[in-house]
Order: C-alpha cells, then structure tokens, then sequence
C-alpha cells in the first residue's frame, strides 16, 4: 500500500470514528487538543500513532490567527477532528522563519498536511468559522 492510500484509509478512518462520536464530544467535558513542540515531534508522534500531521503556522502580530486560535480551535468539534484525525503542531512564523519559508507560508492562518515524509500533501488557508475550517481540513486530508 503506498503512502497516499495509507493515509487516505486511515484519514477515513478517523473521520468514520469522528462522525460516531461527535455529538458525544460536543456534550462532555472537552479535552483540549494535544499540540507538540515541533514539526519532528508532531512527525515522530505521527508514525507512532499513523496518523497524519496537521500543522498550523500562526503569527502573533496576526488578528485573524489569534481570532483562529481563541475561536475556532476552541470549538469542540474542531478539537475533536484534530484529536480524532491528526497529530497537531502549531508553528508560528516568526518563530521558525526557515520552515515558514520552505512551505510558502504566505498567510496566516493557514495549515498543511504532512505524511511520514517528505513535502506537505496538501495546504489550505484556515477558515475562521468551524464549519467551515473543518471543511477545509477534511477535504486537504482526502486529496
């Protein structure tokens, strides 16, 4: 099985148990998303788990990365697509100007999907409302 098709099925995967504990998740206690430190982290933690990475490039100078961080990852669905669906890292550009630069970052918020290896699979600008951050999301993860 090669790379894309692994982690298309197990990007289904987490979307088959998400969509069945969804409505759990938005009627409990909330747990709050795992970030990693870094980039490598959030890898390593991937092919522990087999789970893709998301990560999230932010800039604290950024009013829509703030409201994006206050606001839409606070929303439990959004929590429970990240914890369900991905090992997540936030990085901020400012931060880590060399990774900012090698993945085009030219907007913040914004995210990518990265694999095992190599270069992102896919990345999308974040949306400020859930609906449709979660829209974005899962449609990067199945391309």
């Amino acid at each position: 099985m090669n790379q894309s098709t692994s982690l298309a099925s197990r990007i289904h995967r987490g979307l088959h148990v998400l969509g069945a504990g969804l409505a759990l998740l938005a009627t409990t206690a909330r747990a709050d998303i795992t970030w990693h430190e870094n980039l490598p982290t959030a890898r390593a933690a991937g092919t522990a788990s087999g789970k893709p990475v998301l990560a999230i490039f932010v800039a604290a100078w950024s009013p829509e990365a703030t409201r994006f961080r206050e606001q839409t990852l606070a929303s439990p669905e959004v929590k429970g697509l990240i914890e369900a669906c991905f090992e997540a890292v936030v990085v901020d550009v400012d931060a880590d100007p060399a990774l900012a630069r090698r993945m085009q970052v030219s907007h913040v918020p914004s995210a990518a999907i990265f694999g095992e290896k190599g270069p992102p699979l896919a990345s999308f600008e974040c949306a400020e409302q859930p609906l449709a951050f979660l829209a974005a999301a899962t449609k990067a993860a199945q391309d």
